[in-house]
């Protein structure tokens, strides 16, 4: 993926020029580390910033060596179907220690440090959790079940646009990858402006 350009118009930086603070907290895809400014942003906290700050302030709850889990990530070198998670395996990690909680508590710091500024802000929030590989609580283990999931039938034209990495995937590792999406909460990425 490239990156896009620094000093192209975004979002970010109509609403910095517009006098609003900005900060971002979370999966942007921006393909390098932070730095204040970046896309416009005052406060950029992606990726690798919010990977490091978790495992260094994050002390998680042992879970129980009887709940099978998800293996380390390693896409393209493991088959598809693990590191898509077809088996639908939960995180090794209850909710409050999952990377999302952690994005919404800074985001939700952040709002609280702004709510009496009178500088307007805007604040985007975007999770990992809902991308492969479809992490979630193990709390959440027992919701959506790989059977609620039809695999929708392909067209005359779709088997040759299906990239080589996924073809080997059964109509039963697509419906557990359907479920272990479902499962992965936060479900969703939000703007908030003030």
């Amino acid at each position: 993926m490239t990156p896009l350009q620094d000093g192209k118009p975004t979002i970010a930086r109509h609403l910095t020029q517009a006098g609003y603070s900005t900060a971002v907290y979370g999966k942007m895809h921006f393909q390098r580390p932070a730095f204040v400014g970046q896309h416009g942003f005052d406060l950029p906290v992606t990726e690798d910033e919010i990977a490091r700050l978790w495992k260094q302030e994050v002390q998680p709850v042992p879970v129980p060596s009887d709940i099978p889990t998800t293996p380390p990530w390693r896409p393209l070198r493991d088959p598809s179907r693990i590191w898509l998670n077809a088996d639908k395996l939960p995180f090794a990690r209850h909710a409050r220690d999952m990377e999302g909680t952690f994005i919404a508590s800074r985001a939700a710091r952040f709002l609280d440090e702004h709510r009496s500024a009178h500088q307007p802000f805007a604040l985007w929030v975007s999770f990992m959790e809902p991308h492969s590989p479809f992490r979630f609580p193990i709390e959440a283990r027992t919701h959506f079940q790989p059977s609620d999931f039809t695999v929708p039938p392909l067209g005359p034209n779709d088997a040759s646009q299906i990239p080589l990495v996924f073809r080997d995937l059964t109509a039963k590792d697509k419906r557990g990858i359907a479920s272990a999406s479902a499962c992965s909460i936060p479900r969703r990425s939000f703007i908030y402006t003030h």
